[in-house]
């Protein structure tokens, strides 16, 4: 009886435990604040919904980030995404466009 109260003290707790699972299908895939943000006026917005650069649906990676080139905005999914947007922004644009 000792031995068992001791293996269980110090066996970790299985990771099932430890992670509870989340059933995503269930889940919006953009939540209020993952929503397009209002951007200034003075350029054409792109409501796009797919990231240009990834393919991924906007929020699926967290809060949508704007990129202004040129006085045109799109969003992407995420931070990362704007250099390659900025680096080529007459490719990243059409895709956004053509969505």
């Amino acid at each position: 009886m000792i031995v068992l109260l001791v293996t269980t003290l110090i066996t970790p707790p299985t990771l099932k435990w430890a992670m509870p699972q989340h059933d995503m299908s269930r889940q919006p895939m953009a939540s209020q604040s993952m929503q397009q943000p209002m951007v200034a006026s003075g350029g054409g917005v792109i409501n796009n919904k797919l990231c240009p650069v990834m393919g991924e649906p906007l929020g699926s990676m967290g809060d949508l980030v704007p990129v202004t080139v040129g006085g045109e905005t799109l969003f992407v999914c995420c931070r990362g995404c704007v250099k390659k947007v900025k680096a080529d922004p007459a490719k990243y644009f059409a895709i956004a466009r053509n969505e």
